[in-house]
């Protein structure tokens, strides 16, 4: 099996899409031997921790999403409440909000000063935007000790690197896949990176090389890290 990235965009706009034009340009393209991509195989310890990966990433999305709005309405509660938890570090602050009893009465009565309703209307919303973040927040720990397990055991000798911790290691086992054989030297691993330099030269001037701005971004932000821990070190 042959991966062909994307279609030729000269050949699409000459000759316009369709799906038998799409399927002709492929066929073009293998035969051609100018799409010779190993796909990732996908079916291994690897993709696991990329569908692990994936997970948490929309865990920590809304968590910190979960934070924003009840930090939202802490802001914008009335003043003795705001005063009394505004200043808290971020879990000071959940806690707290957990332990938030709203005055159920004073929603439901209609002759409730505006103040008084708009006190319990707050307390009522925090505490459940407090569990909300807590229940996501363990379901970030969970992730991260199941990631960390599979990536130690995966990659042992690349987690023991200086400035390379579990994250950073999932991301490069993720940029690889799980058949490493498709990447056949560092040449390629730089170019999958994005990190190879790109000749820039033209006319009577050589040698210049211009910032590779394809390959994945993703592991090309995990050596930009190392890189600046290394720095810091030296």
């Amino acid at each position: 099996m042959i991966e062909v990235n994307r279609p030729n965009r000269i050949a699409r706009r000459m000759d316009g899409k369709s799906d038998r034009l799409d399927v002709e340009q492929r066929a073009r393209a293998v035969l051609g031997e100018t799409s010779t991509a190993i796909p990732k195989s996908k079916s291994g310890t690897i993709e696991v921790i990329r569908t692990l990966r994936v997970t948490r990433s929309s865990a920590v999305k809304a968590r910190t999403q979960a934070f924003n709005t009840l930090l939202g309405i802490v802001i914008c509660a009335p003043s003795a409440l705001r005063d009394e938890l505004v200043d808290l570090t971020m879990r000071t602050l959940v806690n707290r909000c957990l332990r938030l009893r709203p005055a159920t009465e004073d929603l439901m009565s209609l002759t409730t000063a505006p103040e008084r309703m708009h006190l319990a209307g707050t307390k009522l919303a925090l505490p459940d935007l407090a569990r909300r973040w807590k229940a996501l927040d363990d379901e970030i720990k969970q992730l991260n000790a199941q990631i960390d397990a599979l990536v130690t055991n995966a990659a042992p000798d690349l987690i023991h690197l200086h400035g390379v911790g579990t994250e950073i290691a999932g991301q490069f086992l993720v940029t690889v896949g799980d058949n490493t054989d498709r990447i056949r030297n560092e040449s390629a691993f730089a170019k999958l990176c994005g990190v190879a330099p790109q000749p820039a030269s033209s006319g009577r001037t050589t040698g210049r090389h211009r910032l590779s701005r394809s390959g994945d971004r993703a592991a090309n932000s995990a050596l930009y890290i190392i890189a600046t821990g290394l720095g810091r070190v030296s």
